[in-house]
């Protein structure tokens, strides 16, 4: 990551920051500044990112910040309906709102919106529309493999 971001995302993540100021309750994590600084390498370089982190260090906040600060198209993609809810209505808001950034949203649910699990246990992507996405389905049709022991 080049000198100026580093500086920038020191900045945002920050004790004196605009999340610092806007979340109440936060506290800097070398964690999440970290996993914000990989991700925006991965957004930068269209690569694929895996990350993995325990609870409370801000994993939300830690993608949020580069997707939004990006100005290109992030595709976030949930668990659950319940999390995708969350992420929708409080923390996207919240992270746009610290940040001071104009950014236009979706919220896509729905069969045709997402990952589809068809007979065979076989898997079909649905509207994949940027080449950058294409590391990313491999990944998880690798880590899908994993998981069920066929790897």
């Amino acid at each position: 990551m080049n000198a100026p971001v580093e500086q920038a995302f020191a900045a945002v993540f920050g004790p004196e920051g605009p999340l610092a100021q806007r979340i109440g309750g936060y506290r800097v994590r070398a964690q999440q500044h970290e996993m914000a600084e990989q991700v925006a390498s991965a957004i930068r370089d269209c690569a694929t990112l895996v990350c993995e982190a325990g609870t409370g260090t801000g994993k939300t906040v830690a993608y949020l910040v580069p997707a939004l600060v990006s100005g290109g198209k992030v595709i976030i993609s949930t668990g659950t309906k319940t999390l995708q809810d969350q992420l929708y209505q409080r923390d996207l808001p919240l992270v746009r709102d610290a940040l001071k950034v104009s950014v236009t949203t979706a919220l896509l649910k729905g069969r045709a919106a997402q990952i589809e699990r068809q007979l065979g246990g076989t898997l079909r992507f649905f509207q994949l529309a940027d080449d950058c996405l294409q590391p990313l389905t491999q990944a998880f049709l690798v880590a899908l493999q994993l998981c069920r022991g066929k790897a």
